[in-house]
């Protein structure tokens, strides 16, 4: 059996949410995601609004039903403690862990979406 191929990155993460309008904008004001307007046209009849900070992808889908996993973030140690001060700027009420291997902030959406913030930028 050959062993699988190596992926990439992600590409994007589907995130459900029960008001994509009011999503969009909390997701651009906490955490800096934009509308990608070549995928607008998705964005009808049920289908994902995209949205993008850098090179990350969400999906956003209007749902009352789904809940979604956890999305994790990449950023260093520096970036982190950034970001810890960001979420407290926008009263996100996060929890911090220590990993030994990577340190991580744990956080979620208005609908109850969660995601991390990690980093490996540890001190040895």
């Amino acid at each position: 059996m050959r062993p699988a191929p190596t992926l990439d990155k992600i590409d994007h993460a589907h995130v459900y949410v029960k008001d994509r309008a009011l999503s969009e904008k909390w997701y651009a004001d906490v955490l800096g995601f934009k509308p990608v307007k070549k995928y607008a046209v998705w964005a009808v009849d049920g289908g994902p609004l995209v949205i993008q900070n850098g090179g990350v992808h969400l999906a956003l889908f209007e749902s009352c039903d789904k809940v979604s996993g956890m999305v994790a973030f990449l950023t260093d140690k520096s970036g982190l403690m950034q970001w810890q001060n960001h979420l407290l700027d926008h009263a996100v009420e996060f929890t911090k862990e220590d990993h030994d291997l990577a340190l991580s902030v744990y956080f979620a959406d208005p609908d109850g979406n969660r995601y991390e913030i990690t980093t490996y930028d540890v001190d040895e």
